[in-house]
């Protein structure tokens, strides 16, 4: 019988040594991941006061914002702005003010906040947009309303970002039928953004409450409550502002009220009065109609218009309009006579306001103003090019006698009445012939801005979802409430549409057909919605100067980004 005294040992000493290996390796696994969980809880910390460095910072520019009193209206805006972020040392700033907006004169201001940070060895940035915003709230929204309610029925589709108070949608679109009121089922409408509800969303307070997204179409939207405070435009004050700056001089007092008629045509009397009667030789008096204009010039680079005397040359293609290149101030107003030709006391002829039409090119210098003392039509029977800004004291028609009428704007216009579109196309004036350029849109827009009631109706009449057509380049805003029906009309707006007071659209999918002023659906709830609107920013750097500007500063922030 062998001997096997001593073989466990073997056993033994492997068994140990096997047992100790995997301790070793458990407690080296132990100590490397309390290493890595340090690392990383310190790579966190880090992160995360460079996170809080940030906001530090930019709490501070909002603080010395206000403390500074720091307003577009100031003299030395610019300057305060760069003595403010050139006092900020707690993390990196570069201006990106010419690479968003094309220019360093624009009150408004671009910046990129960043802090950079050692990770695990390695060099991580945490960074952060911010810009300053002398622009109204609206502008930044593809659609919406502020004061009121937002109403979508049907199929609606808005590509950008929605700003409501409250927001009711349905899938059952209202229309105007024969005399009187219809309505069909279509589908809810599609939201390509993120909406931002200061309430509720049809009575639900609870903003992420799943019920919410049953009302929108997929893809689902991202809700939230508003990020800023909305800052709206003051739309009295702004024209009024508008007017001073057209008329290069302070006509306009802050208390006036230029909604007083008689008030605007005591100032329009001084207009003339300081720009064409106290000029030697620059009016002839003709006894024959009691006119005082021959022509229209006058001193300071204006150029006047009366009601019954020289209406005729902006809508008469047979005529050759006036050259108004160099004239900065071009004024339409009532016939207006001399009451004592020896004092020179002006008076107007008509009681009613006066109408004017532009239905031919019409083109002043970029940095010129018509002013439309009445009402002004702008109106298509081909293609018209409006080519300047407009500022009416009256209301304002833009329509076509076709569908297929275009009328080409580089322009805003500010209309202190009512505003109403009717059956033409609007597109933009070729800005740039360079279609390459970065950063800048080839194409300008109409910007609308209206104090009263907005209308815009028989857009692209019965035409079929597949036709081919140009969408309206514009951003349309009043300052009341707006009623748009996609339902007959086909509306394709490339830019946004805001109704300050209360905003109602109602739309349909698939073709529509008109028999007998019935109405007939081909499929309301299949096929391309009826009406589309897509945000355009371009409305914004195409018309930097000449844009409502607020009393106060809006810090809008991006997201971070880490790298």
């Amino acid at each position: 019988m062998l001997n096997q005294r001593g073989a466990a040992l073997p056993l033994v000493l492997m068994a140990i040594i096997i047992f100790s290996i995997l301790g070793l390796s458990i407690l080296s696994a132990a100590v490397n991941g309390a290493k890595r969980a340090n690392i990383q809880t310190q790579n966190y910390q880090n992160t995360q006061v460079a996170i809080e460095e940030l906001e530090k910072v930019v709490a501070e520019i909002i603080t010395e914002i206000e403390d500074r009193n720091i307003k577009p209206e100031n003299s030395d805006y610019h300057n305060q702005i760069s003595n403010l972020i050139d006092s900020i040392s707690d993390v990196s700033i570069t201006d990106l003010t010419i690479a968003n907006f094309g220019t360093t004169s624009t009150p408004n201001k671009a910046f990129l906040l960043s802090k950079t940070i050692d990770e695990d060895g390695r060099k991580k940035t945490i960074s952060r947009n911010l810009y300053l915003s002398s622009y109204p709230s609206f502008l930044n929204y593809v659609a919406g309303t502020h004061g009121g309610v937002m109403t979508i029925n049907g199929a609606a589709r808005f590509n950008g970002n929605i700003n409501a108070k409250n927001l009711i949608v349905s899938n059952i679109a209202e229309f105007k039928q024969g005399s009187g009121e219809s309505s069909i089922i279509s589908t809810y409408p599609e939201i390509n953004g993120d909406i931002f509800v200061e309430e509720s969303i049809n009575g639900i307070n609870k903003l992420n409450h799943p019920d919410i997204f049953n009302y929108f179409e997929d893809p689902d939207p991202t809700i939230y409550p508003p990020k800023e405070d909305f800052v709206d435009v003051n739309f009295i004050e702004t024209f009024k502002k508008k007017l001073n700056q057209a008329l290069k001089s302070n006509y306009f007092s802050i208390s006036d009220d230029i909604t007083n008629e008689t008030l605007m045509k005591n100032v329009i009397k001084n207009v003339v009065q300081d720009n064409c009667i106290n000029a030697i030789n620059s009016y002839q008096p003709l006894i024959d109609d009691d006119s005082i204009f021959d022509g229209g010039n006058c001193i300071n680079n204006y150029y006047i218009i009366e009601n019954d005397l020289n209406q005729s040359l902006f809508n008469d293609a047979t005529l050759t309009p006036p050259d108004l290149s160099g004239k900065k101030v071009i004024l339409f107003t009532d016939t207006i006579s001399i009451e004592d030709v020896d004092s020179g006391e002006l008076r107007f002829n008509d009681v009613e306001r006066g109408v004017f039409s532009l239905s031919e090119n019409f083109k002043i210098d970029e940095d010129a103003w018509l002013i439309v003392h009445g009402d002004l039509i702008i109106e298509s029977n081909n293609d018209v090019e409006i080519d300047g800004n407009i500022l009416v004291t009256g209301d304002l028609i833009i329509q076509g006698n076709e569908g297929d009428d275009k009328i080409y704007f580089n322009s805003i216009i500010y209309c202190l009445g009512t505003s109403t579109i009717n059956n033409t196309n609007i597109l933009g004036l070729t800005l740039y012939e360079d279609k390459d350029m970065d950063g800048i849109n080839d194409e300008s827009q109409l910007v609308l801005l209206t104090r009263n009631n907005l209308m815009i109706t028989r857009i692209n009449e019965f035409a079929t979802v597949d036709d081919i057509t140009e969408p309206l380049r514009g951003y349309f805003y009043t300052d009341s409430y707006a009623e748009l029906y996609g339902v007959g009309s086909l509306f394709h707006i490339k830019g946004g549409l805001f109704a300050s007071n209360g905003l109602e659209i109602n739309a349909v999918r698939g073709n529509v057909s008109n028999s007998g002023n019935i109405l007939n659906f081909t499929s309301p709830a299949m096929g391309k919605p009826r009406f589309i609107v897509d945000y355009d920013d371009s409305v914004i750097l195409n018309h930097l100067d000449v844009l409502p500007v607020v009393d106060r500063i809006r810090v809008i922030l991006d997201d971070y980004i880490f790298e």
